[in-house]
């Protein structure tokens, strides 16, 4: 009995732990998080400013976006001390990528 439940311990922190490194438990918890209508959503502040493909300094340009427009917020992470979001277009391709948080003010 005490196996089973170290053994179901040990699976279960592995889960959380192991696979969280590689992307799956994020991209679970933001497909969950939209089902159960979780997102948030955001309008562009700044006259336009492109939906990127990363927040890294050399990323390409996906989308431009123009103040006014709504975006879906689907993530946020901190880099370098900057706040970036991780955004759904409302376009026909529903675009997604990065924008710097300073162009997008929240729905909240």
């Amino acid at each position: 009995m005490i196996f089973r439940k170290t053994l179901l311990l040990f699976i279960i922190l592995f889960g959380v732990f192991g696979l969280s490194s590689c992307g799956i438990v994020e991209a679970i918890s933001e497909s969950t998080r939209g089902l159960v209508g979780l997102t948030d959503t955001g309008t562009i502040i700044s006259k336009d400013v492109y939906i990127r493909s990363s927040y890294a300094v050399v990323a390409a340009d996906l989308l431009e976006v123009k103040r006014g427009e709504t975006v879906e917020i689907l993530n946020e992470i901190e880099f370098e001390k900057v706040l970036w979001f991780r955004v759904r277009a409302y376009d026909e391709d529903s675009t997604e990528g990065w924008l710097e948080a300073q162009h997008v003010i929240k729905a909240e």
